[in-house]
């Protein structure tokens, strides 16, 4: 029997543990190392050569059944499938950041990027508020796929992403990597920019993150940091 990733749900390799998302109930869970060994070549992904998951074929014992069950039970896997998921996300892996750029007298923000600013920033509190993680990501989504193709805008990026930190503090609220990530990206396509927003994940101790990026530049972590998460959506 071959298994499929539900709807909403997403996966990657974490070391050698199998980490799901759940978009609908907006949480993870991970598997040990053993578990993660017997059910990944039960599943219909689509894989990379070098994956240490791949096989030709294998018998699932007694407890690999009964780790299914309860797997698809908890709505992480189902039978049937349109297309085949995939263990880790297809994203390009970032080799700079814009945070590491050189110290240079930040930008001047005009009255439009103040009022673009407190507008996204409203709205990424808003939605969070109101809307479950799985409507976030498939608004953000489904705005990109609208858009033509990108191209490439790193200096614009760059720009008002260093106007973005500058406007930052007038935002009473503690950073929290969910709500500065989709703040920025509402900031940012309001000058029809829509870059990559990442979530990745890293065991021993488990921690999830999330970032933006595009054109192999982190907008809004360091490279040293996000270096350490696998990752396991990107939109």
């Amino acid at each position: 029997m071959t298994y499929f990733l539900s709807p909403g749900v997403h996966a990657c390799l974490s070391g050698e543990c199998l980490v799901f998302l759940d978009l609908k109930s907006d949480r993870y869970c991970s598997l040990r190392p053993s578990d993660t060994k017997q059910l990944c070549p039960l599943l219909h992904v689509r894989r990379d050569e070098t994956d240490p998951c791949r096989s030709t074929s294998v018998v699932p014992d007694r407890e690999t059944l009964a780790l299914v069950h309860r797997l698809r039970e908890r709505g992480l896997l189902a039978c049937v499938g349109e297309q085949a998921g995939r263990i880790d996300a297809d994203i390009e892996t970032p080799s700079h950041d814009l945070l590491s750029d050189p110290a240079v007298p930040g930008p001047l923000a005009s009255p439009r990027d103040f009022l673009n600013f407190f507008l996204a920033s409203r709205q990424a509190k808003r939605m969070l508020e109101h809307c479950s993680m799985e409507e976030i990501v498939e608004t953000v989504r489904t705005r990109k796929a609208a858009q033509p193709e990108a191209r490439d805008h790193l200096e614009t990026a760059r720009l008002l992403v260093r106007i973005f930190n500058k406007l930052r503090p007038f935002h009473k609220r503690r950073y929290l990597c969910l709500f500065d990530s989709l703040a920025l990206l509402e900031f940012l396509s309001r000058y029809r920019l829509y870059p990559t927003w990442v979530f990745g994940v890293t065991m021993f101790p488990f921690e999830a993150h999330c970032w933006i990026q595009g054109n192999g530049y982190v907008f809004n972590d360091r490279l040293d940091q996000v270096r350490h998460y696998s990752p396991i959506l990107a939109v």
